[in-house]
């Protein structure tokens, strides 16, 4: 849907880097905004629980971690959209081989 809104904006004195930095800029940040959230309250559920508040910040930083991890998905999803624009449902490949290894990485 966003190829098909994409015409004005780049008909627009906008160049198309600075669109797709944009896009790759929320991308970026929500990333970054909900892995600090989700880390922070495993934190507090996990002090909660146990009654330990000094693994907060331990767990927070373990799900800040895993942001490289997102901004290389995000980054294979654009090279994809960038390549071939039909080749974009592809990137969840990657998103499915990322959940079966996570699944099953005890296993294997």
């Amino acid at each position: 849907t966003t190829l098909f809104r994409s015409g004005p904006i780049l008909a627009s004195p906008v160049s198309r880097w600075r669109w797709l930095l944009s896009y790759m800029g929320v991308a970026a940040g929500g990333s970054v905004a909900i892995m600090v959230g989700a880390g922070l309250l495993t934190g507090l559920g996990y002090a909660v629980q146990v009654g330990d508040a000094g693994e907060i910040l331990p767990l927070v930083g373990a799900s800040v971690a895993m942001v490289s991890a997102l901004l290389v998905m995000s980054a294979l999803t654009v090279a994809l959209i960038g390549v071939r624009p039909k080749w974009a449902p592809a990137a969840w490949a990657g998103v499915a081989f990322v959940g079966v290894v996570g699944l099953l990485s005890e296993t294997l």
